[in-house]
């Protein structure tokens, strides 16, 4: 075996484990939640309409399948929408505060007094402004993302090293080319490098910051 397939052998091995171990640890907070559950039901002698069983949950979700299912889909209907919507404000106003000066010293100042007004304080105002329907639920989810994103995607393009930006003009590289230089960087807390091992193969790392220590996972292995 080559020490590039044990490489990958391991790392595959480990991350099986690793996928295995998550899962045992859900299953068993599962499990130690529904036992409270039941426990505190059992013990304190809850009434049904305070704190129903597990199983009359369980039983309850079988029968309102239909209902619940339509509502849902409405509710991710939403979701999406809204997570759109604050995705794309917030990474074209980042970019606009990272690429003209004037526009960051006009609109940060404006996002962070605006943190200061409750986000649901503003729904009865978008009720009355787009009614009921889809359309204020929507601009609600999205003003609530809204400024973590475009905070953490300007933090993130504006801490990219110089270095790279100047390697990328170097090697003249097209607008399309550098954006893979900055797409790692829309996340202050996420980093992808891509880097070359001594035997010139390519593979991709991810770095996590927790707790004010870099820990590198190997993503994948390919050679060229």
């Amino acid at each position: 075996m080559t020490p590039l397939a044990d490489i990958a052998t391991r790392s595959h091995k480990q991350a099986s484990k690793q996928s295995l171990s998550a899962m045992m640890r859900v299953l068993i907070s599962l499990v130690i939640i529904l036992a409270l559950w039941k426990g505190i039901v059992v013990i304190f002698e809850m009434p049904s309409f305070i704190l129903p069983a597990p199983e009359a949950v369980f039983v309850k979700l079988i029968e309102r399948h239909d209902v619940l299912l339509k509502h849902t889909w409405v509710t991710s209907q939403e979701i999406l929408l809204g997570l759109l919507l604050g995705l794309s404000m917030g990474l074209f106003f980042a970019l606009q505060m990272l690429l003209f000066q004037p526009v960051k010293r006009w609109l940060l100042p404006i996002l962070i007094t605006s943190q200061a007004i409750p986000v649901f304080a503003l729904a009865p105002i978008l009720m009355l402004w787009l009614g009921y329907g889809i359309a204020s639920k929507v601009v609600m989810a999205a003003l609530i993302i809204f400024f973590p994103v475009t905070t953490c995607c300007y933090d993130g393009l504006r801490n990219t090293p110089v270095g790279y930006l100047d390697l990328s003009q170097t090697m003249g590289q097209t607008v399309g080319d550098s954006f893979g230089i900055f797409a790692p960087r829309f996340f202050a807390s996420t980093c992808i490098r891509h880097s070359r091992c001594s035997c010139g193969c390519t593979y991709w790392r991810g770095c996590r910051r927790m707790g004010g220590v870099k820990r590198g996972s190997w993503l994948s292995h390919a050679t060229n």
